[in-house]
């Protein structure tokens, strides 16, 4: 399982182009097929940016993106994607991130806005 923040995602006739920020490879760019069907490992809720996901992801070959093949999610929010300030702040540092290091930064900061919103800090 490889451990990924969602950036965003964008359709795609068949499916999404979801572009993440991983512990061990940095900043990628997978593929999700058809989130619709019930045999889908990925939950059209997970595409939400700034999730935490633990993801499997499979190459086809060398030639194409790797695809996602199941996902679950490592934290669940209560408020990050409704209060748009927690979700402007954390959307500017998912940008500016580039180096492989910083997903743990990342991860730390969006646990934290949460944990002061309810007293634990």
């Amino acid at each position: 399982m490889l451990k990924a923040i969602v950036l965003y995602a964008n359709k795609y006739p068949k499916g999404y182009m979801v572009h993440l920020y991983s512990l061990e490879n940095g900043r990628m760019t997978c593929v999700v097929n058809d989130t619709k069907s019930k045999k889908s490992g990925f939950k059209k809720s997970l595409l939400q940016p700034l999730s935490l996901v633990e993801i499997t992801i499979e190459k086809k070959s060398n030639n194409t993106l790797p695809y996602i093949k199941e996902s679950v999610p490592s934290f669940l929010y209560k408020d990050l994607p409704y209060n748009y300030k927690k979700n402007v702040i954390a959307l500017f540092l998912a940008s500016r991130e580039k180096k492989k290091r910083d997903y743990v930064y990342l991860a730390l900061f969006l646990v934290m806005l949460i944990a002061v919103q309810f007293g634990y800090l």
